[in-house]
């Protein structure tokens, strides 16, 4: 910045739960792992009626 103050960091890592019941901190976890090994920008995590409620990414 023209000012001297440091710049913010940008956040690289997004992870989004939604829709998370019962063992939500499991599902939170494995699509933190998700978005760590993909060097994701985007990791959201939902539970899918069509596929029975199951959890589904998209990384």
């Amino acid at each position: 910045m023209p000012d001297g103050t440091p710049r913010p960091r940008l956040l690289r890592r997004i992870v989004v739960a939604t829709d998370l019941g019962a063992g939500s901190h499991e599902l939170l976890a494995h699509g933190l792992r998700l978005a760590l090994d993909a060097r994701a920008r985007l990791c959201v995590i939902h539970a899918d009626p069509d596929a029975g409620g199951r959890p589904t990414w998209a990384v």
